[in-house]
């Protein structure tokens, strides 16, 4: 897609590639692909920068055509959009980097006391839930917004209960 700007062709059976593949990969993405772990999202930054460079290696293609065409109106509106996609990208990362390095909610949870081998405390757990609660916020968000009727779960608050392995 890069390149559709040189080859429009290009850009028409690409497109119609992506229409015609796109029920296949939502149906493999949701059946066949059985993930090991949750990692958080940590590729999404990944491709973010796939996507932005993408976008820049258009745009300077786009400006390089013109220029060798000695277009020079048409060049310097090619790299103007330059600078707002790397501004973009920039504040992009600044916002959003952090809560994708963070772990996943899993991987998280695996750390609040699963394992009753190990004494904890109800005040420990409690500061266990009060920081998952803090990261991840959506994972919180009571199932009741989406328009279910049926009382799941995720409705009531999390909350700390005492058991009989805790440290007292």
């Amino acid at each position: 897609m890069a390149l559709g700007f040189s080859s429009p062709l290009v850009t028409v059976f690409a497109l119609l590639y992506y229409i015609v593949s796109l029920p296949l990969m939502r149906r493999n993405a949701i059946y066949m692909y059985r993930p090991q772990y949750d990692g958080g999202g940590f590729r999404w930054p990944f491709l973010f920068d796939i996507f932005v460079s993408s976008m820049v290696l258009g745009q300077g293609l786009l400006f390089l055509q013109f220029l060798l065409k000695q277009a020079l109106g048409p060049a310097i509106a090619a790299i103007l959009p330059l600078a707002p996609t790397l501004v973009f990208r920039h504040r992009c990362r600044m916002r959003f980097l952090k809560g994708f390095e963070d772990g996943g909610l899993l991987q998280m949870s695996l750390k609040d006391g699963w394992d009753n081998s190990i004494p904890t405390s109800v005040e420990a757990r409690e500061e266990y839930r009060q920081f998952l609660v803090d990261a991840h916020k959506a994972a919180y968000v009571p199932i009741s917004i989406a328009g279910d009727t049926v009382n799941i779960l995720t409705d009531e608050p999390a909350v700390i209960v005492p058991v009989e392995y805790d440290d007292e």
